[in-house]
């Protein structure tokens, strides 16, 4: 259900108040968590209405991100001698 309010009631709410509403009172804990989904004439509106919602655009490419020079992290030794200086000793 949680995935149905966020992915296709929410977005339906901007184009239909009888939609808006029964999510809003959902949202404001007016409504049981799953009324929504019991609500057949709401999950009509909601399909309904997906055609007419825009669809997302794809997330932009990232770009690659190049290696670190070889010399430019410690050594598994220097780790492991910083990590023992830095922890507390449990002894």
């Amino acid at each position: 259900m949680p995935r149905f309010a966020r992915h296709c009631a929410q977005r339906a709410l901007m184009l239909d108040t009888t939609v808006a509403r029964a999510v809003l009172c959902r949202a404001q804990l007016l409504a049981l968590p799953d009324a929504l989904m019991q609500q057949e004439a709401i999950l009509r509106r909601v399909i309904s209405l997906q055609p007419e919602l825009p669809e997302l655009p794809e997330p932009p490419e990232l770009p690659e991100l190049p290696e670190p020079p070889p010399a430019s992290l410690p050594a598994k030794d220097e780790l492991l001698e910083i990590v023992a200086l830095c922890s507390p000793v449990s002894r």
